[in-house]
């Protein structure tokens, strides 16, 4: 169904046996925006083990038999075996490594051929907290916090407001951490599948150890 969109420069080369080596995030992509797998965490529930390692096509499809598994609907052909084997076990990642969570997380965004928002580029910047607009354009808003008096010889003591502008740091080095952690969590679950793909038996793909960067805001030499 469709041809696999690759990412990166070693994602997929035939292989004379047949099979195409591919990375994990490539197969990610393929399987769920492509074949349009789903996740069956029902089936998980009823199939799954303490870290199942190299499972095999004829296991998960006679598991899905035995629940009564079906996937998509509404006219779409069924998925490949190899993208069911690659939902089954993006749906069985382990608990230290986010769960059901981030199995939703890991097939949202290959459906959406995307990676984590890291926030590039970020830095904490002082800005206004609240803008106003008039037929000049836009301007920071500004309060009256205070006052001072000045001596004039024609008019005595003068009394002037002193106008504020109340700021705030976005985004904080808080919310840039907090994000970085995502994908950082997000890379350790990809990496966790891929191992299970490597060992897993599919028909088509042959999973490398190609991953996305790891700390894509750190600057190499």
């Amino acid at each position: 169904m469709g041809a696999l969109a690759m990412r990166f420069e070693d994602a997929a080369r035939v292989r004379p046996a047949g099979q195409v080596e591919v990375g994990v995030v490539a197969l990610l992509e393929w399987a769920f925006a492509v074949e349009y797998a789903q996740l069956e965490f029902d089936e998980m529930a009823a199939t799954s083990g303490a870290g199942r390692v190299g499972v095999g096509n004829e296991y998960l499809l006679m598991q899905r038999a035995m629940v009564g598994c079906t996937i998509d609907g509404g006219g779409r052909s069924l998925p490949h075996d190899d993208a069911d084997i690659v939902a089954s076990i993006v749906a069985g990642l382990p608990v230290i490594h986010g769960g059901r969570g981030m199995a939703v997380t890991i097939a949202e965004l290959a459906r959406a051929r995307a990676v984590p928002d890291w926030m590039r580029d970020a830095r904490p910047r002082v800005v206004p907290r609240e803008w106003r607009q008039n037929q000049h354009g836009m301007y920071a808003a500004t309060r009256v916090c205070g006052a001072v008096e000045e001596f004039s010889r024609k008019r005595g003591t003068i009394k002037r407001d002193v106008l504020c502008c109340d700021v705030m740091i976005t985004p904080t080095a808080h919310q840039i951490e907090a994000a970085r952690a995502r994908y950082s969590a997000w890379w350790r679950a990809v990496r966790a599948v891929r191992d299970q793909l490597s060992r897993a038996s599919l028909d088509r793909w042959l999973v490398t150890d190609a991953m996305p960067p790891r700390a894509p805001w750190q600057k190499r030499c």
